[in-house]
């Protein structure tokens, strides 16, 4: 396209335009602020003499490019006798448009915050006003409605059927899962983080580490890591490594099995706990241990 064929909304689009190069973007808006262009269906005759003043500079800048081996700063110096303080002011006006775009970017994400935080708040007090916090990690469905489950499945709640202490028949539970980690898996951190509260305020859950669960008891500090069979099919020696390096910093290691057919291939690495032990377990490590009261 010709230089004389651009429109003052072309100009504009130019200008505006975030793919052009910085030098071309600094250029328009240049030529722009000489014509001061307004919203109107004329020009005056400084402005004609603008444009065709500039038309004459851009052809001879494609002139150049065409018909030399010369760059577009070579070009443009040659046609439109630009000098160093040009492309320092291109660098000037590079950042200041960077800054602008990360200052709006920040304000954006904060604003997106302040209104999630806002909704989570309004969520809270709906849940609190109906006497359920759907703020946990586990649910039973059974002491959920059909609104409470549509919102679970929308935060990506996991849904299973299972017994927890395999002493009863099994029921449907809600779970909050990791991506990397199954539901079953998941359930059973919150169960025993759930049992070990009864007993204890400081229980520490990892859920991108090992291990899987921590506390501590009169000065003494012991872990679970909860196993379904997978992790010693996919790397035994790992594993062993893994669990060696628990019990030099551990007083006891609790490997929680979620199948009791495991607990005989686990029994090497710790003292194994299955659905049925696991609150007797718990119980003996607190037994004559008096909670303090809260502050």
């Amino acid at each position: 396209m010709k230089a004389n064929k651009l429109s003052l909304e072309e100009l504009a689009y130019l200008a505006k335009h975030e793919k052009n190069p910085i030098w071309t973007e600094l250029h328009v808006q240049q030529v722009a602020e000489a014509l001061g262009a307004k919203q109107v269906d004329f020009l005056s005759d400084k402005q004609k003499t603008v444009i065709a003043e500039e038309c004459r500079k851009l052809d001879a800048f494609c002139e150049v490019l065409c018909s030399t081996k010369k760059n577009h700063v070579a070009a443009e110096k040659a046609a439109f006798k630009i000098t160093g303080e040009f492309y320092k002011a291109c660098e000037a006006q590079k950042t200041a448009w960077q800054n602008e775009r990360e200052n709006a970017r920040r304000k954006k994400e904060r604003e997106a915050a302040k209104a999630k935080a806002e909704k989570e708040r309004q969520k809270q007090a709906t849940e609190k006003a109906k006497g359920y916090d759907l703020k946990a990690n586990l649910h039973l469905e059974k002491n959920l409605n059909k609104a409470q489950r549509d919102e679970l499945l929308s935060r990506d709640y996991k849904r299973l059927k299972i017994s927890p202490f395999g002493n009863s028949g099994a029921a449907f539970y809600w779970v909050q899962t990791n991506w990397h980690e199954s539901k079953e898996h998941a359930f059973f951190v919150y169960l025993i983080e759930s049992e070990l509260k009864k007993h204890v305020d400081d229980v520490h859950l990892d859920s991108f580490g090992s291990p899987d669960v921590e506390f501590g008891n009169k000065h003494y500090k012991y872990c679970f890591e909860i196993e379904t069979g997978e992790n010693l099919k996919r790397n035994a020696e790992r594993m062993k490594r893994r669990f060696e390096e628990l019990k030099e910093n551990y007083s006891e290691v609790f490997v929680f099995v979620t199948n009791k057919k495991l607990k005989y291939k686990y029994s090497k690495f710790g003292t194994v706990v299955t659905r049925g032990t696991l609150r007797k377990i718990i119980a003996a490590l607190f037994k004559g241990y008096k909670r303090r009261p809260p502050i």
